[in-house]
């Protein structure tokens, strides 16, 4: 499965890559997912050239949330290959990024607690 996943997902940006106002909140999406499939299957190199496609296209995106999802998936990239403190230095970026650093306790999901 992970080749048919591998194979859609490089259709999709190739379909999408050529539109005019493609957004690069979806590209950079797709990116991540093509990383996640090429890392399953053991192709770090390649999974590591999509998230910088992907880290790329978060900064144009000008979204927090989609910025965190591809942080997410860096710290995962280098949490495979052993390198933990930079996974945990990403990760906790992400959680900034979602607002959910120092959040404990706050908002709606953290009241009464």
């Amino acid at each position: 499965m992970p080749a048919e996943a591998e194979a859609l997902l490089v259709e999709a940006l190739g379909l999408a890559g050529g539109q005019a106002g493609v957004p690069a909140q979806f590209l950079a999406t797709v990116h991540v997912e093509l990383a996640r499939v090429r890392g399953e299957r053991g192709d770090r190199e390649s999974a590591w050239r999509s998230l910088r496609s992907a880290l790329e296209l978060s900064g144009l995106a000008g979204d927090e949330t989609v910025r965190a999802m591809v942080l997410e998936a860096v710290a995962e990239w280098c949490a495979g290959g052993g390198d933990l403190s930079r996974a945990a230095l990403l990760a906790g970026a992400a959680r900034t990024l979602r607002g959910l650093d120092g959040a404990r306790g706050r908002g709606s999901w953290g009241q009464g607690s």
